[in-house]
């Protein structure tokens, strides 16, 4: 199913969300970092997450980085809430996942 591809990534990203771990593992620690913040979180596909706390409602995604071999990147959106409130949890959840 499409849904189970990791989607490609063109364009910047910010190197701290990058990762040459693979796609489940990386999946594995969003679920972490978001357990121990009390995110809680629905699998949109197989890669890509929901998550909400609060008001603060945003998606969590893997990523490969197009034309970097092994590279993945986590992707985060945000859906609604606060913009200064999502920037502070999304920091604190990436801090806490091991890239």
């Amino acid at each position: 199913a499409h849904g189970d591809a990791v989607r490609g990534h063109k364009g910047p990203f910010n190197v701290a969300c990058a990762t040459q771990k693979m796609p489940h593992q990386v999946l594995a620690e969003m679920h972490r970092a978001l357990c121990l913040h009390r995110v809680a979180f629905r699998q949109l596909s197989t890669y890509k997450l929901v998550c909400q706390r609060g008001t603060i409602k945003f998606e969590m995604e893997v990523a490969h980085v197009d034309g970097i071999e092994r590279a993945n990147v986590v992707r985060f959106k945000r859906v609604s809430g606060e913009l200064d409130m999502y920037r502070s949890l999304c920091g604190r959840v990436l801090a806490e996942m091991r890239l």
